[in-house]
C-alpha cells in the first residue's frame, strides 16, 4: 500500500508509522520536521505546514511522487475547519480516508455506562471532545470512504498517562522521586482504560482497506481497566517510592487548577469503559492487548530516565502543585532539582508557589478566561 500519514511524529502516530513500515508498505508523512528524532528514517518525509501553506503548494508537495494514495490517515485535524481544508487539498485522490477522532467525544448517560459505538456522542463538557464530534458530523456528510477512529487514553515510551500532568511529563516522575505530593482528582478513584500505542497500531492497521471499515466509526481501546490511583501506585513502585497524594474535589479543582477542570469533569475524572465488539468483528478477532500496564509504564519510565532530552521540568506546574499541597494538605515542598535549571525557572516556580504572586497570576488568568 501507498500510505500517507498526516502527522507521523506524535505519540500515537509514531508506532502506527512503524507498524506500516514493518509490514512492507511505502509510507509518506506530511510533517513540519521539527521533531526529527521521532520520525522513522524509512519514511518518505513531505516537509510541509498543513495549517499555514497555500493549498496549491501543499497539493503539489503531497502528489509530487504519486498521483494518489491507497490510505490517508489524518492525525492532525482537531476542528471542522482543519478537516474541510485537508479534504479540499486531497481532492479525493485516495481510496480510504481515516480520521483520528477521540473516545472523549462520547456523551455518557451515567458513570456505569459501558461505551459502544452506538452510545451518544457530543460531549459538551470539554471543547476538544466537542470539536472532534463536530469533525465526525462533517465527515459523515462527505461522499468518500471514510473511517472514524476513536482512541481513548494512549501511552507509550514517550508518553506517561496521567490525569493532571504538564506537557513536560518528566515533571511528574521528578516529583515522585523527590517524595513530593502528587495532585489527584477525587482520590484518583475514576476508572480509566489505557491502551499502549503498539496495541493501538496493530488494531488500526487491520482496518486499512478493510471494506467493513468504510463509512464506519470504531473506538480502539484495550480491555484493561484500572483506577488512576492504581496507575500512580505502579509508577511509585517502578521508581521505588511510596505514594503521596494531595486530593482535590471538583470545587477545589475549579478554584486552584482551572486549566485542568474541563478535561477532568469531561473525561479523565470520570469512569471510562468500553466494549470493543464492533472493531473486533471488523478485524475478525479480539483487539490487541499484548502490552500489560506495568510493562508499558516501565517502558515509559525507562525511556524518560535514559534520555536526558526528555528530562525537562515545568517549574510553573511544580510551583503550582506545591502551593496547592501547602494550602490543602499543609505539606511543605521545595523546588525540584534539575541539572539544567535556569534563573527564570526559579522565578517561574516562585511566581506559582507563593501566595501574593500566585494570587496575581491567577487573577490575571481568571480575567483572561472571562474575556473569552
Amino acid at each position: 500500500m501507498n500510505i500517507l500519514i498526516l502527522g507521523g511524529s506524535g505519540i500515537l502516530s509514531t508506532d502506527f508509522t512503524k507498524m506500516c513500515l514493518d509490514k512492507g508498505n511505502v509510507v509518506y508523512t506530511l510533517n513540519r520536521g521539527n521533531r526529527t528524532h521521532f520520525i522513522d528514517p524509512r519514511v518518505k518525509l513531505i516537509k510541509a505546514d498543513l495549517r499555514n501553506e497555500p493549498e496549491n503548494v501543499l497539493r503539489e508537495k503531497i502528489f509530487k511522487e504519486i498521483p494518489s494514495y491507497d490510505v490517508i490517515v489524518d492525525f492532525l485535524s482537531f476542528i471542522p475547519d482543519h478537516l474541510k481544508r485537508t479534504l479540499s487539498i486531497l481532492n479525493g485522490q485516495f481510496i480510504q480516508f481515516i480520521f483520528i477522532s477521540s473516545s472523549t467525544a462520547y456523551r455518557k448517560k451515567c458513570e456505569d455506562e459501558i461505551l459502544t459505538e452506538q452510545s451518544e456522542i457530543g460531549n459538551e463538557k470539554w471543547d476538544y471532545a466537542y470539536n472532534k464530534y463536530l469533525c465526525e458530523e462533517f465527515l459523515k456528510k462527505c461522499s468518500i470512504n471514510y473511517t472514524i477512529i476513536r482512541p481513548y487514553v494512549t501511552y507509550g515510551k514517550n508518553r506517561i498517562p496521567f490525569p493532571i500532568i504538564p506537557g513536560d511529563q518528566y515533571t511528574l516522575l521528578a516529583r515522585i522521586m523527590a517524595n513530593k505530593p502528587v495532585i489527584m482528582f477525587e482520590q484518583g478513584d475514576a476508572i480509566c482504560t489505557l491502551t499502549h500505542t503498539e496495541d493501538f497500531a496493530k488494531t488500526l492497521y487491520e482496518l486499512l482497506l478493510n471494506e467493513k471499515a468504510y463509512k464506519e466509526a470504531f473506538h480502539i481501546t484495550s480491555t484493561s481497566e484500572q483506577t488512576w490511583l492504581e496507575v500512580y501506585t505502579i509508577l511509585c513502585e517502578l521508581l521505588n517510592r511510596k505514594p503521596k497524594i494531595c486530593s482535590l474535589d471538583r470545587a477545589e479543582t475549579e478554584k486552584y487548577m482551572p486549566e485542568f477542570y474541563e478535561i477532568l469533569v469531561g473525561d479523565k475524572g470520570t469512569n471510562m469503559r468500553f466494549d470493543n465488539t464492533k472493531v473486533s468483528n471488523a478485524i475478525g478477532h479480539s483487539v490487541y492487548n499484548t502490552v500489560s500496564l506495568r510493562d508499558g509504564l516501565k517502558q515509559s519510565v525507562d525511556f524518560f530516565m535514559n534520555n536526558s532530552y526528555m528530562q525537562k521540568i515545568d517549574y510553573k506546574f511544580d510551583g503550582e502543585c506545591d502551593y496547592i499541597a501547602a494550602k490543602i494538605s499543609k505539606q511543605k515542598c521545595c523546588i525540584l532539582e534539575s541539572p539544567v535549571r535556569r534563573n527564570k525557572d526559579v522565578l517561574y516556580y516562585h511566581i506559582m508557589r507563593f501566595p501574593l504572586t500566585n494570587y496575581l497570576v491567577r487573577a490575571k488568568r481568571a480575567k483572561k478566561m472571562d474575556s473569552k
